[in-house]
């Protein structure tokens, strides 16, 4: 009996990769349903004449006639019911292969052992191939070919259940019309795009992870390379050069880490900007302070004022040493004179932000007038190796790029399609800050996309804090595995 769910199996079998079809090929299945009255006295003729045998001795020699009779019982009681009918129909597979006899012998065999393995007995064709290719043509058998198949014996005949289950309309899911060109595991055409709306997603994430020198670069360039071309943006955390090439090809603009400049008060337009702003550079206030996330709410309200009086005072022209120094003021005000612990936590903040001031060691990086990253361009790779002996100015330069990102990808239209691509994500997410979660969950709306490219090594991705592996394995709604030791994938290790 044949499953419609089933079908797919008998060309590409999943469990057993090598009963699969692997040359290209087309499934023809051409029927006629027969005359209902016909049928019906065929069934009670063929019935009656089963059941008189299965009666006399004749049975005791050919025991196959009572389940004969009992298989005609059964289809002349539906006949006459019109729960189904008789169809005739001829079923055939065509390949295309190399133009020589053993790619040709070889492809059938494969045909032959893909099918036998579902329960199906396909007969090879003999010098009938011009025939069977001309039954693949459309309405062809219409024009009195399927008489000459009958002729030949290629015909069969089946219920109506039966052959509807033969229809070679069960395939894997194309996901994309366009895309990352992504073959499936039953050799199909397929394409992967997150921002597709018929793949129904929850988020435009992603992670991709796999062994070092499996292709993970490789992979992700298309996918840069497709959003460019629909006209969005893509913004590139490297580590090694690895998207430099892509970079020049498409006209983008390639930055050292080491030459980066900032100012978290560049990029505000005015008041009504700051307004929705404000928290995002308290955040980043606070992450340079403590990448570890160890301030506590009363730190932050303290910083968000600082941060505040610093606009007010400077517009565009506040610097970090503006925030100290309201830090350092309030300190010193009698407005907390009596309370030491305040005290103390301005104290705090003032001694870990020192480092990132004009005169600090981290001060050229964050007190730019002319920040290095600009809005008129669609493709920027930023090379972050330089600073990877440096974790403290890493964390605070990437939460920096991650706010400025934002601030783009929530200033642009939302029909524009928006990519960042974090290379080494083990690396440049090792930080335990909870603010750094933000930035996977709100992107949804705006049509933007993350994509994580994780290298596979334990000792490396066990760096990551397991609830920072499953925050961002959950805010991610798809995962690739280019190749990934055995071990890892068993023990979950390649989950991101």
């Amino acid at each position: 009996m044949a499953f419609l769910w089933t079908a797919a199996d008998n060309y590409a079998n999943l469990l057993n990769p090598e009963l699969s079809i692997s040359c290209p090929f087309v499934i023809t299945l051409t029927l006629m349903v027969e005359d209902q009255v016909k049928t019906q006295n065929e069934a009670n003729l063929k019935f009656m004449d089963v059941e008189k045998k299965s009666k006399t001795s004749y049975a005791k020699y050919f025991p196959n006639v009572i389940k004969e009779m009992q298989e005609w019982g059964d289809i002349r009681q539906r006949l006459s019911t019109n729960q189904t009918s008789l169809v005739s129909y001829f079923f055939n597979i065509t390949t295309y292969t190399a133009d020589s006899t053993e790619a040709s012998l070889a492809a059938e065999q494969q045909v032959l052992n893909s099918y036998r393995k579902g329960g199906f007995q396909l007969i090879p064709a003999r010098y009938h191939h011009l025939r069977n290719f001309l039954a693949m043509m459309p309405f062809k058998c219409g024009e009195g070919l399927f008489k000459e198949l009958q002729a030949a014996g290629v015909v069969k005949r089946a219920e109506t259940f039966q052959v509807a289950n033969l229809l070679p309309i069960v395939a894997d899911s194309p996901l994309a019309p366009a895309g990352l060109l992504a073959p499936t595991y039953r050799n199909q055409l397929a394409f992967i795009d997150l921002f597709y709306e018929g793949m129904n997603n929850t988020n435009f994430n992603m992670a991709v992870c796999g062994t070092s020198g499996a292709g993970k670069t490789g992979l992700i360039q298309p996918l840069i390379r497709s959003v460019l071309d629909s006209g969005g943006f893509a913004w590139v955390f490297d580590m090694g050069d690895g998207y430099k090439s892509l970079c020049e090809n498409m006209g983008g603009v390639y930055l050292d880490g080491d030459t980066l400049k900032f100012n978290p008060f560049a990029n505000v337009l005015d008041d009504a900007h700051f307004d929705m702003s404000a928290e995002r550079i308290r955040d980043q206030m606070s992450v340079m302070a403590s990448p570890n996330g160890n301030l506590d709410e009363v730190h932050e309200g303290l910083l968000l004022q600082a941060v505040q009086a610093a606009w007010l005072s400077k517009r565009n022209q506040a610097r970090v040493d503006d925030v100290v120094q309201f830090l350092q003021d309030a300190k010193d005000s009698d407005e907390y004179a009596d309370s030491p612990t305040i005290r103390g936590r301005l104290d705090e903040m003032i001694i870990l932000l020192d480092q990132y001031t004009v005169n600090g060691i981290y001060g050229d990086y964050f007190n730019s007038d002319k920040p290095t990253l600009h809005d008129d361009a669609r493709m920027v790779v930023l090379e972050l190796g330089g600073l990877e002996s440096r974790p403290s100015l890493l964390i605070a330069v990437m939460f920096s790029l991650i706010i400025y990102i934002e601030n783009r990808m929530y200033q642009s239209p939302r029909g524009l399609k928006k990519l960042n691509v974090i290379d080494e994500g083990w690396k440049l997410l090792d930080f335990k800050n909870e603010k750094s979660g933000a930035v996977y969950r709100e992107r949804l709306p705006y049509r933007a996309s993350t994509y994580r490219r994780i290298h596979h090594h334990h000792a490396e991705h066990r760096r990551l804090r397991l609830p920072d592996r499953l925050q961002r394995r959950t805010c991610s709604v798809g995962e690739l595995i280019v190749q990934g030791h055995s071990e890892a994938v068993s023990e979950g290790i390649c989950q991101v």
